[in-house]
């Protein structure tokens, strides 16, 4: 039977080799959705999954007072894309990038940040100095 190693994002060496795990693949029942859902479900991330309504807020939160870039990922279907889980724990973004995820934003957010569709990606950089409330 096919076999494939999973090995957990975030960790290295030994921890990271302890860690992993076999995904075992039956060819007649198994499907790419199966493998994918386990994946998915292993994947180690930082995403905050926050409402539309409460989107400025936490972008001005991490802008102003966090000093970081504020990302959200919105979809409308499935799951938060596994790729970009998995860049929410590169060290290269750890102090200065918040991730977030919106499912169904309403059209009223989409038309307004001119998406044509989803998933999409949209970024807040961190404010410009402590006494400005500018983006």
């Amino acid at each position: 039977m096919p076999q494939l190693r999973f090995y957990p994002n975030g960790l290295k060496g030994a921890k990271k080799q302890s860690g992993s795990f076999e995904i075992l693949v039956n060819p007649e029942t198994t499907t790419v959705k199966d493998v994918l859902d386990e994946l998915d479900s292993a994947v180690v991330h930082e995403v905050k999954e926050v409402t539309e309504q409460i989107m400025q807020t936490i972008a001005q939160q991490v802008s102003i007072e966090d000093k970081k870039f504020a990302i959200f990922y919105m979809y409308k279907k499935g799951d938060v894309s596994i790729h970009y889980k998995a860049l929410t724990t590169l060290e290269i973004f750890k102090d200065s990038v918040a991730f977030h995820s919106i499912f169904q934003p309403s059209s009223t957010i989409t038309e307004a940040l001119q998406l044509k569709k989803l998933p999409a990606i949209m970024g807040v950089m961190p404010a410009k100095d402590e006494n400005s409330d500018q983006m």
